[in-house]
């Protein structure tokens, strides 16, 4: 059997980030059966600090929070020991075969490091590139890493179809356009894992997540809906005054990422800034509109132009009464099928 070594981000206390890195490991188990895959327990420099500037009066809930995350990591990913802060040849554990991917590991304007490009991978080993992210507009990357590294991956893929071009500045080799490890794995394998929680929940609510400041816009257009329709509104802020959401509001800050999917799968309606809280959507089946900046949301188009779906996309306001609920999952669905297939096959024929 061969041993199959991940690297990715994993310890950013990330819904999203965490779940994909679930994802990229048991598809790999269930659908390559010569293969066991295991995560390099890695952690890249701006994820040691556990409480950030200016959310020191929350240090007790981000510590709460850092403990269900680890035992996600131990339970579902298998990561038990202390993390890895620099990997070398020295150090590095010994796989026959290397995946690095998927999220935002090649976004060099966020940080450049050289573990997410194979610095330390034994020469002679295989590397694979899966659904790396580049994130940013390619015009403001740092090219060093790339220069450097892409043309030592054996095989590449990308998370954006936008980028496949830019790969290929670096390198002879095709680069391909694949999906999200999450979008790998079928509904049921995320269905088992919501057991395992029982979040407290309004009967009819939005679920809003933006993983970083509140955008007052999208509040406003929310909190419009919400009056109209008699919603209650779950959100993932440590602070909403309250009154600025009617009704029940409750948030999901401090929660770890089984719960994130359980408030996803039971919602109403979705309104989101965030790449992995659209995918889950989809995954669900749920209605939901994605906020997207034009100059850096082509890891959002991507997807949802190869799903049909580009309507979901806000680029400046939507208004309340533009809001529909109506989505053809079933045609939705058929793309789906054949993105998950294809991005398969290239990650089997890589692992052969």
């Amino acid at each position: 059997m061969k041993t199959i070594g991940i690297t990715t981000t994993v310890y950013g206390n990330n819904f999203g980030e965490i779940l994909q890195a679930f994802a990229m490991r048991k598809a790999i188990n269930t659908y390559c059966p010569d293969c066991h895959a295991e995560l390099v327990n890695f952690i890249c420099g701006n994820q040691t600090e556990l409480v950030k500037p200016g959310f020191e009066r929350y240090k007790k809930q981000l510590v709460e929070k850092n403990e269900i995350f680890n035992e996600f990591r131990r339970k579902e990913i298998g990561l038990y020991t202390t993390p890895e802060r620099k990997l070398t040849l020295e150090n590095a554990p010994i796989f026959d075969k290397y995946i690095f991917g998927s999220d935002q590991i090649w976004n060099t304007v966020a940080w450049e490091i050289p573990e997410f490009f194979g610095s330390f991978v034994p020469k002679g080993k295989t590397k694979i590139a899966y659904a790396a992210s580049v994130g940013a507009k390619v015009d403001t990357l740092k090219t060093e890493l790339f220069e450097k590294y892409i043309n030592t991956f054996d095989f590449l893929s990308v998370r954006e179809s936008i980028h496949c071009e830019y790969i290929n500045k670096f390198t002879d080799k095709k680069t391909y356009f694949v999906c999200d490890p999450t979008l790998l794995l079928d509904r049921d394998i995320y269905e088992q894992l919501k057991k395992s929680v029982n979040p407290p929940k309004p009967d009819k609510y939005i679920f809003y997540y933006q993983p970083h400041s509140a955008d007052c816009a999208i509040i406003s257009m929310i909190n419009k809906y919400s009056r109209l329709h008699q919603y209650d509104v779950v959100h993932t802020f440590a602070e909403i005054p309250e009154g600025i959401f009617p009704y029940k509001s409750i948030s999901t800050r401090f929660y770890g990422p089984i719960e994130f999917l359980s408030y996803i799968s039971d919602a109403s309606l979705v309104i989101t800034k965030s790449y992995h809280a659209m995918i889950f959507s989809i995954i669900f089946r749920k209605p939901f509109y994605v906020y997207v900046d034009k100059k850096t949301g082509s890891r959002f188009e991507s997807l949802l132009k190869a799903l049909g779906m580009k309507d979901r996309l806000v680029y400046d306001y939507l208004r309340p009464e533009e809001v529909s609920l109506d989505i053809d999952y079933d045609a939705v669905y058929e793309k789906l099928l054949k993105f998950r297939g294809d991005s398969l096959n290239f990650l089997k024929t890589a692992l052969l």
